[in-house]
């Protein structure tokens, strides 16, 4: 790879693996969309819940709604480090699909990110960590707890944002092959030198605060629901959130408005006027999906005592994330074809489909565990639903002292 980097012309790209695909390419890429909207539902929370909740301590040296806020943090700490833990284990599949469909491209700019291409283990490992030493920290907290507690949310926010960079980095860098060999030789900033690479971090930084603000709804109803939450507290959450939601959604249309501008000529006439392409259409119905869930949420907004305006914003949103992973699959492909690449062009050996049948079964029975996991933490009672025992019914007692019966009340 490096012998080929060195050379000028022709771009070296590496041929596709002959060995080829133990499936059709739809499948791994139909697999691969539906496990990167998994990874961003929890990635979303985890990026953008660590902002909210370094604001939310930012706000408390002065609010005079600071122990709202920090009641509000310490509840979105129960669940980040779980959100965090998910995130990474989704992440898992849809980078191996794009490494199978896309290896060629993949692995070049992996090598030439280099070392911090493999430094995100070591970021992931350490916001892991600091997730769960912020989620310990002591009540109430004291003015240098509180101090070491932004300290700490903003290590973990500025975690979250290098990977995110790195990955979008890399996603660009991907696409690109002409500017390789100017990036092998030093003649190319870090960062890939395309108009739409920072208007596409962004856009993730941007959606993922929104979706946090739009889950943070859902969790305050899910609290009400369990009777852990008054109503108040939970109709200032799901009001407060819902408003930044809305308002964070209609930053990212302008942010993304930009980044279609800013693709090239033939990549965004491809966007914006084909017709045939499939995942042109599922992008234009994940824009669809983001109207309606502004509307849901402004609903949600008037009247933050219902329920159902937050769960269907959501039910939007996850059809939002779904056009979005199409029209990044659009963006790619169109780019690449401008280097000859087709995913149809792979070869189908199915005599090595054994380790693909072994994914999918376990995919499966992975989904099944972790579906009944939430479903029993879920069932378990809260603090506030353990009703006290009737002291009619308590058992009675001989007190030691004196002799006499006395009755126990839990």
């Amino acid at each position: 790879m490096m012998f080929l980097l060195a050379q000028t012309d022709p771009i070296p790209i590496p041929p596709m693996d002959p060995a080829g695909l133990p499936s059709h390419w739809a499948i791994f890429l139909a697999l691969y969309h539906v496990t990167f909207v998994l990874h961003l539902l929890f990635m979303n929370f985890s990026l953008g819940g660590s902002i909210v909740c370094l604001v939310n301590d930012v706000r408390s040296l002065w609010s005079p709604n600071a122990d709202y806020l920090t009641d509000l943090n310490r509840r979105m700490f129960l669940v980040l480090p779980i959100t965090i833990s998910f995130a990474i284990t989704f992440g898992v599949a849809p980078l191996l699909f794009v490494q199978v469909l896309y290896g060629q491209y993949f692995y070049t700019s992996a090598i030439l990110i280099g070392l911090p291409w493999m430094g995100i283990i070591g970021v992931l490992i350490v916001v892991f960590y600091l997730a769960y030493i912020v989620k310990f920290q002591p009540a109430p907290l004291g003015p240098g707890r509180r101090l070491l507690r932004i300290v700490l949310a903003g290590v973990l926010v500025a975690g979250f944002a290098t990977v995110a960079f790195l990955l979008t980095s890399n996603a660009v860098w991907s696409i690109v092959p002409e500017h390789w060999v100017a990036k092998y030789h030093g003649q190319k900033p870090f960062w890939p030198a395309e108009a739409h690479f920072w208007p596409r971090y962004v856009h993730n930084l941007i959606g993922g605060t929104a979706m946090a603000c739009l889950l943070t709804a859902g969790i305050a109803r899910a609290l009400r629901f369990r009777g852990v939450a008054d109503d108040y507290w939970v109709a200032r959450t799901v009001r407060g959130f819902l408003l930044v939601a809305v308002a964070l959604t209609l930053l990212q249309a302008i942010d993304g408005a930009v980044l279609v501008g800013t693709l090239r000529s033939a990549v965004r006439e491809e966007m914006l006027l084909s017709l045939p392409n499939i995942h042109v259409w599922g992008w234009r119905v994940g824009l669809t999906a983001a109207i309606a869930a502004v509307i849901f949420m402004l609903r949600g907004v008037r009247a933050p005592g219902q329920a159902r305006w937050p769960w269907l914003a959501l039910a939007s949103v996850v059809l939002t994330l779904g056009g979005m992973s199409m029209a990044r699959e659009a963006v790619r492909a169109k780019y690449l074809a401008g280097h000859g690449f087709k995913l149809a062009d792979w070869a189908v050996k199915p005599g090595q489909n054994s380790a693909f049948l072994t994914f999918l079964v376990s995919f499966v029975v992975a989904l099944v565990v972790v579906g009944w996991m939430l479903w029993i933490a879920w069932r378990i009672p809260s603090r506030n639903q353990i009703a006290a025992p009737d002291p009619a019914e308590a058992p009675e007692t001989i007190a030691p002292s004196t002799g006499t019966k006395s009755e126990t009340v839990a």
